[in-house]
């Protein structure tokens, strides 16, 4: 099994494309380990693993890929907030309170045109922001049995692990970031000359038949026969296919669960549905399509078919 998911992982289109992008291939090529890494650190308070987390998160910013040490610190701290419900509450009103803040900077800075997606994460932002000293009250009012003081310790230690992870990623990699982070300051983005939307390269639900069936969609090149194109959907291609094998995606729905399963198992699952909803960008609100219905209702009504 770990040797189907290796050959899966590293010969997948997604990953086996990035030779032509190598930043994004170093960052891919580091990800197992580091989940590999965060698991061990979480299950038994390893600061050996926490040492191996941190290497693995520099090497992903030296390679090029921050994003990459992003995403995986992320996993880690998810899966903190899976074993720890106390750890779990707090992290989501965090989260919660960062989305406020960034989301009412841009109200007052009349950067956008508020959206009604914007109104629903800054309601989204203000349950969570409520409901953390909410829950948090509830649970001390309750008397919840506290946990056993070997458990605590556990808790903490994981706490510092991941504290020392992040050190470590910190200072082995300052020799790229610190300087990036100077002349980011001078660039053309800053200076308002360059914008990218956030998600310029989301992925279209439709196309995750091409994880069984790789050119189900057409090609890309020499000549693209891409027969997808030819829908406004407003999607923009990273990779020219999902494909991983039909055996790897049988087996690895197999094994998903969230009950009665080991945590690490409870972490994985989670993170695909996670991770497959993110990846779908503005195609995983109901909104956009109810704003393509309105658009090809409008072309078909113009005579502009398409």
């Amino acid at each position: 099994a770990a040797g189907l998911a290796a050959i899966s992982y590293a010969f997948g289109a997604v990953v086996m494309f990035q030779y032509c992008n190598i930043i994004f291939l170093v960052g891919a090529a580091w990800v197992p380990l580091g989940i590999l890494a965060t698991d061990r650190m979480l299950r038994d308070g390893s600061w050996r693993w926490a040492v191996g987390l941190g290497s693995v998160l520099s090497m992903q910013m030296l390679g090029g890929n921050p994003e990459a040490a992003y995403v995986t610190g992320g996993l880690a701290a998810f899966y903190i907030a899976l074993l720890d419900v106390q750890f779990g509450i707090c992290f989501a009103g965090a989260l919660g309170l960062r989305l406020l803040i960034k989301l009412m900077w841009r109200f007052i800075g009349n950067e956008f045109s508020a959206t009604k997606e914007d109104y629903l994460l800054a309601v989204i932002a203000s349950v969570l922001v409520v409901a953390t000293p909410a829950s948090l009250w509830w649970m001390r009012l309750k008397g919840l049995r506290p946990a056993p003081d070997d458990q605590r310790r556990l808790q903490r230690r994981r706490l510092a692990c991941l504290a020392i992870a992040a050190l470590v990623a910190v200072g082995v990699s300052a020799v790229q970031w610190i300087p990036t982070w100077e002349f980011t300051r001078i660039s053309l983005r800053a200076a308002g000359g360059i914008h990218h939307e956030p998600y310029a390269f989301w992925v279209g639900p439709w196309r995750i038949c091409e994880m069984l069936w790789p050119n189900v969609s057409g090609h890309q090149f020499p000549i693209n026969t891409r027969w997808l194109d030819i829908f406004p959907t407003r999607d923009r291609t990273w990779v020219p296919s999902l494909y991983f094998g039909a055996l790897a995606l049988v087996l690895a729905v197999s094994a998903w669960g969230v009950r009665r399963v080991p945590s690490w198992q409870r972490w994985i699952s989670i993170t695909l549905v996670l991770s497959l909803w993110a990846a779908t960008g503005p195609a995983g609100g109901v909104s956009w399509y109810v704003n393509m219905a309105h658009q090809m209702r409008m072309s078909i009504a113009h005579g502009f078919p398409g």
